[in-house]
């Protein structure tokens, strides 16, 4: 059942998120909202577009920073849409302020994977180590590491 309801690739995950896009344009297009409803709002597009992007073209499948973006997508989806739906049912700014305070993390985890994405300069496939593809080649295109003699000898 919890396969159902977090999947980040599942049925349930992409129909929430496609309501809560939904409640966002209907929210937009109805009139003034206030700041944390556009940042609720703008959260929904950025972490969506984070998630569309295709971060290793070279690459397909689930590797490296894509699966964090698409794993995003689950608790954005759900807490965008319920969200909306209290705004559009009528509940304040103050209630947006607290959701965008509980999206505050998800920003700052997704900011540093950014940053280290761009910092990186290494050849080797993204989740080269994480998806063991190490152990089917029969050699490293990583160096080896010293042994343990010439550590103890410095």
């Amino acid at each position: 059942m919890l396969k159902f309801f977090f999947n980040r690739s599942g049925l349930m995950v992409r129909l929430v998120n496609g309501l809560a896009g939904g409640a966002a344009i209907w929210l937009l297009l109805r009139g003034p909202w206030g700041i944390f409803t556009g940042f609720v709002m703008f959260s929904w597009l950025f972490f969506n577009l984070l998630d569309r992007i295709p971060w290793y073209p070279s690459h397909r499948g689930k590797l490296g920073i894509h699966i964090h973006f698409q794993k995003n997508l689950v608790p954005v989806s759900y807490l965008c849409a319920l969200a909306f739906g209290l705004r559009i049912a009528g509940v304040g700014e103050t209630a947006m302020a607290i959701f965008s305070a509980v999206l505050l993390p998800i920003y700052y985890v997704s900011i540093i994977l950014l940053y280290f994405h761009f910092r990186d300069r290494s050849t080797l496939m993204p989740s080269y180590f994480s998806h063991n593809y190490y152990l089917k080649e029969k050699e490293s295109p990583c160096s080896p590491l010293p042994s343990s003699d010439s550590v103890l000898e410095n």
